[in-house]
């Protein structure tokens, strides 16, 4: 599975027309509940393994965003670092183990081992590789056909809050990634 890099003309776009919030609240409850859905590295051993303690509606407050993104991008490899400090900052700020904006990594690498060492570089989730239906379903669900693209969500109410494909937006999401907040 692999989406196209961005062209210069749509740094700006949004996929067109938001889905329902009740068909974002579903795919996130099948998430929640597939077996194995999520991973995370160990930052200790560096293995990719099962997130088993995830609750992605909860707490109250908190945003996620969907990472769409691939080892192969060149944007996407430009970008990953900036998210990374951006979200290593929301940490630091929130004084918390746990960013008050949940990243989720959608992979559109062409192979198991891409993922895997692409996965390496990143301190959030990711939906396993091996689970290519859903990652096809939540790419389709917010009509994504390039990459970089990041999509925030609201989990309690399934709102879209900010769809962008990020070949020319690193700089204001690394400078203003606290915008991308709600207070509980």
């Amino acid at each position: 599975m692999g989406f196209p890099a961005p062209t210069p003309s749509a740094a700006f776009s949004q996929p067109v027309g938001a889905p329902a919030r009740e068909d974002v609240v579903a795919a996130l409850r099948a998430i929640q509940t597939t077996a194995n859905a999520i991973v995370h590295r160990d930052p200790v051993t560096g293995i990719v393994l099962p997130a088993t303690d995830v609750d992605l509606f909860a707490p109250r407050g908190r945003l996620l965003a969907f990472y769409f993104s691939g080892h192969w991008c060149p944007p996407c490899r430009a970008f990953t670092p900036t998210l990374r400090d951006a979200y290593g900052a929301l940490l630091g700020r929130s004084g918390a183990s746990r960013a008050p904006l949940e990243i989720i990594y959608v992979s559109a690498d062409r192979s198991e081992a891409e993922f895997t060492e692409y996965v390496a570089e990143m301190p959030w989730l990711a939906l396993a590789y091996a689970n290519e239906a859903l990652r096809k379903a939540i790419s389709d669900l917010f009509n994504v056909s390039a990459v970089p693209t990041l999509v925030v969500v609201d989990p309690a109410d399934g709102s879209v809050v900010q769809v962008s494909v990020l070949l020319y937006t690193v700089t204001f999401y690394a400078n203003h990634a606290h915008s991308l907040t709600r207070s509980p």
